[in-house]
């Protein structure tokens, strides 16, 4: 009797049950041991991602880890084609241009960029305290390959310095998404490297961010995502619709007004926030930043910084706390249609959070302001209220209960204390509030 041969399970039914869950690597690494209709799906999966990160004091680590990634690559290179997403994180606190980092010195690293970039790289991130000028040409070659890839779709850099203008260039065509943060770009040129033309500029940059970075940076990059050597018009972006800025001193406010002012028939999402500080902020003037010039301007979100009492004026900092997010929403025009304002409000404990509620007439001109005609359209007001220590600053900190229980009750007296504050906003059902002690979420 011949035995029914079983018809193949469909590919595409393997395929689907793999990606049900992407993020679950354990299961992951069993389905690529189970069967080799389930290795390759399984692959694109596990390697789509790929980090290396330097532990402190630990370089040893990163090593071996490329140094097992590389032998992946060298047993089956198509794994090179599954990798959509590298980070590479140092330290990114300066350096000095002798001190031993892996991804400068490891040749074969820079023969690893190569090749992730010629095969689908589409978001690239690098976080290290270097200057440009101490990378071996082997790895700025490469860096600029990756800059260049066909398939880049976001940039990320952090703590670099004297990166050149024609990084920019290269990399202002090919994004979508560019994040700068404690950068500082240099016009000198890289001799070694073929220069780029500037072509059509940032035709596809969608979100830009800016972060820590200085007024110098920040009118360099400009020039390299819009050149108009042509053109008696300044230039403008043309599809920029979310721009996210963190200054924290005054020149960098001016040069990040031509960004804004660039970006005024496309820009809807605003935001002023600082999403990976190192250092405090004072509160800044926003001056000479307006968002009236925005006609198409949907969103608006502001971060009031906290400043330590033994910095209370510091140098081009705001004396009015609220004065820089007032001025701002201040300059919206009454055709705006503005939907959504998120505030998050920096404080060191909660009695300075409720002393400010108390006595700071700030809270009450931000309840007049968002309830007046320039934002008749808006439908949601977030107020985060961000505290480095739930503890009031009577306790002892030894003493203190910092249990579930303890933080509610304090989200609570927050919350009626906003209420006092912000009495309209309440009344129209606008308001959302939400508080987080550290970072974590207390209150919502």
């Amino acid at each position: 009797m011949n035995k029914q041969r079983r018809a193949p399970f469909p590919q595409e039914l393997i395929d689907l049950i793999i990606d049900d869950d992407p993020d679950d690597r354990e299961s992951l690494h069993t389905l690529a041991l189970v069967s080799k209709s389930c290795l390759a799906q399984s692959r694109r999966h596990i390697f789509r991602s790929i980090r290396f990160i330097t532990r402190i004091n630990d370089v040893i680590h990163s090593t071996e880890r490329h140094r097992q990634f590389r032998s992946i690559l060298s047993g089956d290179p198509k794994v090179a084609n599954c990798v959509r997403e590298l980070l590479i994180r140092d330290s990114p606190m300066p350096r000095a241009s002798d001190y031993p980092v892996w991804i400068r010195d490891d040749a074969s690293f820079h023969d690893t960029l190569q090749l992730l970039a010629a095969n689908g790289l589409e978001r690239f991130t690098l976080e290290c305290g270097l200057e440009w000028t101490s990378f071996p040409l082997s790895l700025r070659r490469a860096l600029r390959n990756v800059y260049t890839a066909p398939t880049l779709e976001f940039i990320s850099l952090r703590g670099l310095s004297a990166v050149p203008m024609s990084s920019c260039i290269a990399f202002g065509q090919r994004v979508s998404e560019l994040l700068l943060i404690n950068v500082e770009l240099s016009r000198n040129i890289d001799t070694e490297l073929p220069e780029v033309a500037h072509g059509h500029g940032a035709a596809k940059l969608y979100w830009l961010g800016l972060e820590e970075v200085d007024a110098e940076s920040t009118k360099i990059l400009l020039s390299a995502l819009l050149p108009h050597p042509n053109s008696l018009l300044p230039a403008r972006f043309s599809s920029l619709a979310a721009l996210h800025i963190g200054p924290i001193e005054s020149d960098s406010v001016e040069a990040l007004w031509d960004v804004v002012h660039a970006g005024r028939d496309t820009i809807q999402y605003f935001n002023w926030e600082y999403l990976h500080k190192s250092i405090f902020v004072p509160p800044l003037d926003t001056h000479p930043i307006v968002l009236e010039v925005l006609d198409r301007l949907f969103a608006i979100n502001f971060e009031v910084t906290f400043y330590p009492d033994d910095y209370i004026d510091p140098p081009g900092g705001s004396r009015d706390q609220f004065g820089g997010l007032l001025a701002l929403l201040g300059s919206v025009k009454p055709t705006n249609t503005i939907q959504d304002v998120m505030i998050r409000v920096n404080y060191n404990d909660v009695t300075e959070a409720l002393e400010s509620m108390t006595s700071y007439d700030g809270w009450g001109r931000l309840d007049a302001l968002l309830c007046s005609a320039p934002f008749a359209d808006l439908r949601d007001v977030t107020l985060e209220l961000d505290v480095l220590t739930s503890l009031l600053a009577e306790e002892n900190e030894m003493d203190a209960f910092e249990d579930e229980v303890d933080l509610e009750q304090r989200g609570q007296e927050l919350r009626r204390a906003v209420v006092r504050c912000l009495p309209t906003l309440n009344a129209e059902e606008l308001l959302r509030f939400v508080v987080k002690v550290r970072g974590k979420l207390v209150f919502n």
